[in-house]
């Protein structure tokens, strides 16, 4: 049997998606699901490469474990080891370490802890780190979208230098949202910081809370169907997680390389965990979860206890045989999906409210710049008007004094003139040439002095 990707009419595409995912809400979480999502190894694997000689995984533990404990008195846990050719070339075998637990990880992760050589073989770190889990991280809230990532990563690690990684959080339509996670090398900094329920950078307080991972879906590795191991596979055929194809003999199968999800007939691979029917699976099984692990919590708590009364005349009840309400489960996947929803609702008007306020503030900050050129232009006018008093003042000065030298030096210089001249009117007999003479210089004289008197 064969699965193909139709090239049919979208609206026809988009309805047998609608279709499919319905029928996916009627699919039940299976146990096989859950016991995968609840048993996975709690922590991602370190991975050392060997390009030469052959060092056995148990051999590889072993060393490891007594380097640190001779070196740095660490107790080093593993819970599991295997090799891998995973990504090798030929030649190349990775041994993937397991850490057991949160003290052992957090202590491999500084690479300058290890040893040079593990069985006499040079070896390295094909990833730089392995991922840091949910147990090391917490979430930032109400991170303002303005905020520098930069900036703040700089200053939150000035605080708490065993912080590893800063990341902006994004909503299911890969916008940025108020929360950041952080991932941290240290678990008591965390245990810290979550007991605190804030954090203080750069003067603003932030509330904190742990982060939690999400689900891992169990997609069989034969059928590339949800919620079964491939033990318990019923399908004959296998089937190509990336064409979609089922063939008896997956080796002799050619693959057209074009991507055809078996689940939602989207252009990616059948275990791609973007695809929305796993996508509404994990929610699922993520709900499942935590309605299971409530209800242990609260069984493990209020289990019957026998009481101080006389057991023979009051025996002590048999446990109920079911302690859920009906329709508890239905109730509360329907509020969780109706508190989804409103989140979403809430998304999206911050978002327009965040735009706003950008578009407010763009124009604030152009009237500002507005305003100070307007200023500056001012400032000038101001200037060159004090400039320009400046410059009547001196001139009036200039003035001042040159009149005074008017008045001391040329005036009294055209009296001896005057004087002199009035002197030569006269003949040789002594007789006066002019007799009006005298008289024009005196109105001359009063006429000046009247115009100096006038200008002062």
């Amino acid at each position: 049997m064969q699965q193909h990707c139709e090239p049919s009419d979208p609206n026809q595409q988009l309805l047998k998606q609608h279709h499919q995912l319905q029928q996916l809400q009627h699919l039940n979480v299976t146990a096989a699901a859950t016991r995968y999502a609840q048993t996975r190894l709690p922590f991602p694997p370190y991975i050392i490469r060997f390009k030469s000689g052959y060092v056995k995984e148990k051999q590889a533990a072993e060393e490891i474990v007594t380097h640190f404990k001779s070196n740095f008195q660490l107790d080093i846990l593993f819970m599991n080891y295997r090799i891998s050719t995973t990504k090798c070339t030929a030649g190349e075998y990775n041994i993937l370490l397991f850490a057991k637990n949160m003290d052992s990880f957090t202590s491999l992760l500084d690479q300058n802890r290890w040893p040079s050589k593990i069985g006499n073989t040079s070896y390295s770190f094909p990833s730089s780190l392995p991922s840091i889990p949910p147990q090391l991280s917490l979430i930032i809230k109400n991170v303002d979208l303005r905020t520098s990532l930069k900036e703040f990563t700089d200053d939150i690690k000035e605080l708490y230098p065993d912080i590893r990684n800063i990341i902006r959080l994004k909503n299911k339509f890969q916008q940025d949202i108020r929360m950041v996670k952080v991932e941290l090398g240290s678990i008591q900094t965390r245990n810290n910081i979550l007991k605190g329920g804030k954090i203080c950078i750069n003067y603003r307080t932030y509330d904190v809370d742990e982060y939690i991972g999400t689900a891992s879906v169990l997609i069989c590795s034969k059928c590339c169907g949800i919620g079964h191991f491939k033990s318990r596979c019923s399908q004959s055929n296998e089937t190509c997680r990336n064409c979609g194809n089922s063939y008896p003999d997956l080796k002799l199968h050619k693959c057209t390389n074009e991507p055809c999800c078996i689940h939602c007939n989207g252009k990616h691979a059948s275990n791609n965990n973007s695809c929305p029917v796993i996508k509404q699976f994990r929610s699922d099984l993520t709900k499942k979860l935590l309605t299971t692990n409530h209800g242990t919590l609260t069984s493990s708590t209020s289990v019957n206890k026998p009481s101080n009364c006389d057991l023979v005349n009051f025996p002590q009840l048999n446990p109920a045989l079911n302690s859920s309400i009906p329709g508890s489960n239905s109730n509360l996947n329907t509020k969780l999906d109706q508190l989804i929803l409103n989140m979403a609702q809430l998304n999206e008007n911050m978002i327009k409210i965040t735009e706003w306020n950008s578009k407010f503030e763009k124009f604030m900050n152009d009237k500002t710049i507005g305003d100070q050129i307007v200023q500056q232009d001012i400032n000038r006018i101001m200037n060159n008007t004090k400039n320009m008093e400046t410059n009547l003042v001196q001139h009036d000065l200039k003035l001042k004094r040159h009149e005074n030298i008017f008045v001391k030096l040329l005036i009294p210089f055209l009296q001896d003139i005057s004087q002199f001249i009035i002197s030569l009117n006269k003949d040789r007999q002594g007789r006066i040439l002019d007799p009006d003479l005298k008289l024009k210089f005196e109105i001359h004289y009063a006429q000046l002095k009247k115009t100096v008197i006038d200008n002062n």
